[in-house]
């Protein structure tokens, strides 16, 4: 799961059993390829959106 996003889930995922990775970006490249990931999963913006404003 991306790092910052659903935090909460991750705990709870990992309470039930669940292997649970965290996942960063990081470097100089890191806004093009999230841009690249976010073109490739549309719906993906909505839930980061949703996400940053939560506090999630």
């Amino acid at each position: 799961m991306l790092m910052g996003a659903h935090d909460k889930r991750k705990v709870e995922l990992a309470g039930e059993g669940y292997k649970v990775c965290g996942y960063m970006l990081y470097g100089k490249g890191w806004l093009g390829y999230f841009l690249r990931r976010l073109n490739e999963q549309k719906r993906d913006i909505r839930t980061a959106l949703v996400c940053l404003i939560k506090g999630d």
